[in-house]
């Protein structure tokens, strides 16, 4: 995966002790493609407007409910979430940090 790869090589470069505009560039290469990722992922949400599943129906709302709360206390903790028919809109804060300190939230499922 291309994220893996960059977050390697940003913790490759400081080790080394690189300079700080190489480090730098690579930081913004890896903010670039996490940008492209979550572009894509929207894209594919505007591509369906009248689902076949409408995930809001009591059934698939009670599954993704629970499917939602399974990582709760082990990998996150969960601030809220809001089913729709063809997504789900979830806040929640990881344990697992990037190579910042940040949460990181592409790792953790």
């Amino acid at each position: 995966m291309e994220l893996e790869h960059l977050k390697a090589e940003i913790y490759s470069h400081k080790i080394r002790k690189t300079s700080d505009e190489r480090i730098d560039n690579v930081k913004n290469d890896y903010q670039r493609v996490k940008r492209r990722y979550f572009n894509a992922f929207n894209e594919m949400l505007d591509v369906q407007k009248k689902p076949d599943n409408n995930l809001s129906e009591i059934r698939s709302a009670n599954i993704i409910s629970e499917s939602v709360k399974y990582w709760e206390g082990k990998k996150i903790t969960n601030i809220a979430f809001s089913i729709m028919p063809n997504h789900v809109h979830w806040v929640l804060e990881t344990f697992e940090k990037d190579f910042e300190g940040k949460p990181d939230f592409c790792r953790i499922f």
